[in-house]
């Protein structure tokens, strides 16, 4: 069974418009307002990567197939795209290319299967000529999170898609998210759309490091505004606040004025001033280049996995999930 562009909206989480373009459907992430402001920050294309978008659906047996265009959408040039079959990796592909081409094709096992297809989180990927069992329905998930945050939470740069912190995250407490981490973002509190179309139960923010790197003046306001106004609009959603997490070479480093650890303890500051609860990021990754892609920046596929469960765990138990 061939989707259309309505039918295929109906089965993506992750995204808040769905529409066609050129013959392929296009997915976003972002408001029209946000990717104003986004441009206006230099960070396009990046507000176009499917970061955290999936496709998410129960089938009887038979095969998927699409076609799709992995489009530059940050300065890695690579993209991927996986697919679960109630949870069992049954189609994996990563390529270190962008503005390519390519198809997926895979077998679903069994009657009454979940399938979770997890678009590129590191580029613009459009499909079309999406096909399905007949009698496909689309899954629902129990919750709705709204990530807020850099490169990390962006994704960089996990080699299978489903192993970003954001997508275990989402996996593990049976929730839509809403990925709108930006790789090389800071806070800025001008980000925050007040008509942001997604009512989330959850909110997680993980700035910092950049901010940090950058030596921003006055960090303490800036960080001030962001959780002011993210407050303001989610007065009752429970928002978790992530301080950095370890960055190789900066014991004692100086920056600004401020080592990295003084950035965590304004985040912890300012987080907690408006009532949101601060996660002990020391616990999350380890403090060890074997578990960072980069060997100092961004986890690798088993830093994510930590990050992720680790989080999750907190989360449930705070929430008494």
């Amino acid at each position: 069974m061939k989707l259309t562009t309505e039918n295929i909206r109906s089965i993506a989480l992750g995204a808040l418009r769905v529409y066609e373009e050129n013959g392929y459907t296009v997915l976003r992430r972002f408001t029209p307002y946000q990717e104003e402001v986004l441009a206006g920050r230099n960070f396009t294309p990046r507000q176009f990567c499917t970061a955290g978008m999936k496709l998410e659906f129960i089938c009887p047996k038979g095969e998927v197939f699409f076609e799709y265009l992995a489009q530059v959408g940050a300065n890695a040039t690579c993209h991927g795209v996986d697919a679960l079959c109630d949870g069992i990796e049954v189609f994996h592909y990563y390529n270190t290319t962008n503005n390519y081409k390519g198809n997926v094709f895979f077998t679903v096992p069994y009657d009454g299967c979940k399938v979770t297809i997890y678009l590129s989180h590191i580029s613009d990927m459009r499909i079309k000529n999406l096909n399905v069992p007949e009698g496909y329905v689309p899954a629902k998930r129990k919750r709705k999170i709204l990530m807020l945050g850099d490169s990390i939470t962006h994704g960089f740069n996990a080699e299978r898609q489903y192993l970003t912190y954001a997508n275990i995250l989402g996996d593990r407490l049976d929730a839509e998210i809403l990925n709108q981490g930006i790789g090389g973002d800071k806070f800025h509190a001008p980000n925050i759309d007040p008509e942001l179309p997604f009512a989330p139960d959850i909110i997680t923010v993980a700035y910092g490091t950049n901010d940090w790197a950058a030596e921003i003046p006055e960090l303490a306001e800036k960080i001030d505004d962001y959780f002011a106004k993210l407050r303001k609009v989610y007065p009752e959603t429970p928002v978790f606040a992530i301080p950095p997490i370890w960055r190789g070479n900066t014991d004692g480093l100086v920056k600004n004025g401020l080592t990295l650890e003084d950035v965590r303890d304004l985040v912890r500051e300012k987080a907690e001033k408006y009532g949101c609860l601060t996660v002990n990021s020391a616990k999350l990754v380890p403090p060890s280049e074997k578990f960072y892609m980069d060997r100092f920046l961004h986890p690798n596929d088993m830093g994510f996995i930590l990050y992720g469960v680790t989080l999750a765990d907190v989360i449930k138990k705070e929430l008494e999930i």
